[in-house]
């Protein structure tokens, strides 16, 4: 079977079509994740400092996502309640 290439004549088509599959099959980290393992290797103080600080920042929108449902539920049985109580 002769080599199918890609129209830049590069990359077989069946090898990168695998590859998609197999990135898509691998499940991705949480962003939070990927930029801590950046913290963990940066070295120079002043990308560190921007990194942790976009690590807090994503940290804080991650903590306050369930909470802001719960309030939302907490908020709609109250208000049931208060229904049911009139």
């Amino acid at each position: 079977m002769a080599d199918v290439k890609t129209h830049f004549e590069e990359v077989p088509i069946e090898l990168a079509q695998k590859a998609a599959e197999k990135e898509a099959a691998q499940p991705r980290k949480p962003e939070w994740v990927e930029i801590a393992e950046a913290v963990c290797e940066e070295k120079d103080s002043t990308k560190l400092l921007d990194l942790v600080s976009e690590l807090n920042k994503v940290l804080d929108e991650r903590e306050r996502k369930p909470q802001r449902e719960r309030m939302g539920k907490i908020t709609g049985a109250s208000d049931s309640a208060s229904d049911v109580a009139s």
